[in-house]
């Protein structure tokens, strides 16, 4: 067979791949060096695709998909049945949608209406659970709502959400509306002589409101029940509302510079104080410059039922121009009175007061949101400071600056809220735009006003 065509069109007629590659290996058997190397160079100039999706193990292919949309694995699902089985798999799903910060594999992760508890592994609740996370990634919202406010309202205070949850007071400060953002249902409360509102405050189980004549007012977010107790002084405290426990600081009206801590439990209607300790003289100097700080009265507390301990903030200014920030001193109590931990946080922006903790998600993180003035065209303008906290960790972060306090965003999971105070308009509006899935329409201003 002196025709090499011949070799070619026999190889071609082989009946079958098996017989194809018994032909193929025993050619290859009889190639010298120069053959070699001319496969090689053909070989070199081919492109070869390698299925790393379909052979790689499902805990590398979710840090795979972890860098790419939440939609992704979906779409990619058509290329092969291979691609499709490992990308439908809940386990590819549900890994996806924690590195996301969604925990749908625990009773604590993002519900969704309708759902059993077994449903967490069901390829069709994280395809739900997915649309939600693109959906608010990509900012195509389910739903908005725009509320009015009374005139002169503080946002830092009166406004609150948390999850699914949105309270605003009335317009004449003497009712206070929540708002479930799914369902659509609304709760409107008001003090016993309908007393004007200072405060309110929001957990995933409580509403609460303080009016000005001393009275915390809190209302069980399932079962209707409402309790209250009053404070000894009507001065407005800084507070923390979480599970069924309200706790705050007040200042002692009797002695300067004292300030006395509370924590009420709505279940047990007790409420335990203790007197806050002065700090150490070192706390107040900054290492190595020897600059003296002053400390402000505490402004910012987290109270964490679960370990019966409270966190108080205050704020060390610098005395002196030489230094371009303050400190945050920071004390956790327990609910006895007992110093667990000291610590302190420098280079905080100046002219920056802790106002509140706000939590981002389930598993213990929070922002501090501080006020701040800054100076902009030699007027000044409010903005918000933001300071991250770890309470597992017990750990505060670097602080970022964030939006103006006209211009707020605030996100719990799959639901996004956004505070909106125009200057150009003569009322305040709270805007608010939610996003993942309503099973009724919201209600709008008029018709929330009139239940």
């Amino acid at each position: 067979m002196d025709d090499p065509s011949c070799v070619a069109l026999a190889f071609r007629r082989l009946p079958s791949s098996t017989a194809r590659a018994a032909a193929l290996d025993a050619l290859i058997n009889e190639l010298n060096h120069t053959e070699w190397r001319q496969l090689l160079a053909k070989l070199g100039s081919e492109t070869f695709c390698v299925d790393i999706v379909g052979s790689l193990p499902v805990e590398i292919v979710i840090q795979i998909f972890g860098y790419l949309e939440i939609s992704t694995p979906f779409q990619l699902q058509r290329v092969s049945r291979r691609w499709q089985t490992v990308l439908s798999s809940p386990d590819v799903l549900r890994g996806l949608l924690c590195l996301q910060g969604f925990n749908i594999a625990l009773p604590t992760g993002l519900p969704l209406l309708g759902e059993s508890p077994d449903v967490s592994h069901d390829y069709l609740h994280c395809r739900k659970t997915a649309e939600v996370v693109h959906r608010f990634q990509t900012g195509a919202f389910a739903k908005s709502l725009i509320v009015g406010l009374p005139p002169g309202v503080d946002c830092s205070v009166t406004y609150s959400s948390f999850e699914d949850n949105i309270a605003w007071p009335a317009y004449d400060n003497c009712a206070v509306t929540v708002l479930n953002l799914p369902s659509g249902k609304s709760l409107s409360l008001t003090g016993e002589a309908r007393e004007k509102i200072a405060l309110v405050a929001l957990s995933d189980q409580l509403v609460a409101f303080f009016t000005f004549t001393g009275i915390w007012y809190a209302c069980d977010l399932v079962t209707g029940q409402r309790k209250s107790f009053r404070l000894p002084s009507a001065r407005v405290p800084v507070f923390s509302c979480r599970g069924k426990t309200i706790a705050g600081v007040l200042r002692d009206e009797k002695c300067p510079g004292k300030h006395v801590a509370y924590v009420w439990d709505f279940d047990r209607q007790k409420c335990r104080t203790f007197d806050l300790r002065k700090p150490d003289r070192k706390d107040l100097k900054a290492k190595p410059t020897g600059e003296t700080f002053t400390l402000n009265p505490p402004s910012a507390v987290l109270v964490d039922p679960t370990s019966e301990s409270l966190l108080i903030c205050s704020k060390l200014a610098s005395e002196s121009d030489s230094l371009c920030s303050d400190a945050l001193l920071y004390h956790r109590y327990s609910y006895s009175g007992d110093l667990i931990r000291s610590g302190k946080v420098n280079y905080i922006e100046k002219s920056s007061d802790a106002v509140y903790f706000k939590p981002i998600d389930r598993r213990g993180r929070f922002q501090l949101y501080f006020r701040q003035r800054a100076i902009e065209e030699g007027r000044f303008y409010p903005r918000v400071y933001c300071l991250p906290y770890d309470e597992s960790r017990d750990y505060f972060g670097n602080g970022t600056v964030g939006l103006g306090m006209c211009e707020r965003n605030t996100w719990w999971l799959g639901a996004h809220y956004r505070l909106s105070l125009t200057s150009t308009g003569p009322e305040p509006v709270l805007g608010c735009v939610l996003n993942r899935y309503v099973s009724q329409p919201l209600y709008c201003t008029s018709e929330l006003n009139s239940q």
